[in-house]
């Protein structure tokens, strides 16, 4: 039986579907993907905080359902963007990580970013062979080993959005029309 798989940009109204894609994360993936044990009261706090954030949020869904995650924090300048991911455990191992990597590089590229950074604890080989894979280079580190990509910037659509206008605007929109 094979599955529908689907990566692409989550919106505002897709909020609450990220909110249950981190509620179901593991103890392990939670304190991997915010390096430090974190319980529901931080997951719901970092899920709010992504209304007003510069960060651009990429899902992989399969079967409909979001499974995974990837954030694409972009510095004020543009000119770096932090990379992480969360997926859920029964659907690691199946490329889902390589195909969310590939759609943040995307989204910054299309952003204007000039290079791409991921940190990744020293034992953590599959994501260590996802950023390797994608032209990753080691920076350096001891427990956890910091990985950029430099891309060229170029590509830029200057639409005038930002992730959090992409978030905050149907909220003001609804909130006009009220």
């Amino acid at each position: 039986m094979s599955e529908d798989i689907l990566v692409r940009l989550l919106g505002a109204s897709e909020l609450e579907a990220y909110l249950d894609h981190m509620m179901r994360l593991d103890g392990p993936a939670r304190a991997q993907r915010f390096a430090a044990g974190v319980d529901d009261h931080f997951i719901l706090s970092h899920c709010l905080h992504m209304i007003v954030s510069r960060t651009s949020l990429i899902g992989v869904f399969v079967d409909g359902t979001l499974r995974g995650a990837a954030e694409l924090e972009v510095d004020d300048d543009g000119a770096t963007g932090e990379l992480v991911m969360a997926i859920e455990k029964p659907w690691r191992g199946r490329g889902l990580g390589r195909q969310l990597a590939a759609a943040a590089i995307a989204e910054a590229r299309r952003r204007g970013v000039g290079a791409v950074r991921i940190d990744i604890e020293a034992t953590d080989e599959a994501t260590r062979a996802i950023a390797l894979g994608h032209g990753f280079r080691s920076q350096g580190g001891r427990r956890t080993v910091t990985y950029q990509l430099t891309l060229d910037g170029r590509g830029r659509e200057d639409t005038g959005e930002t992730p959090s206008s992409r978030w905050w605007n149907p909220f003001r929109t609804a909130a006009r029309s009220a």
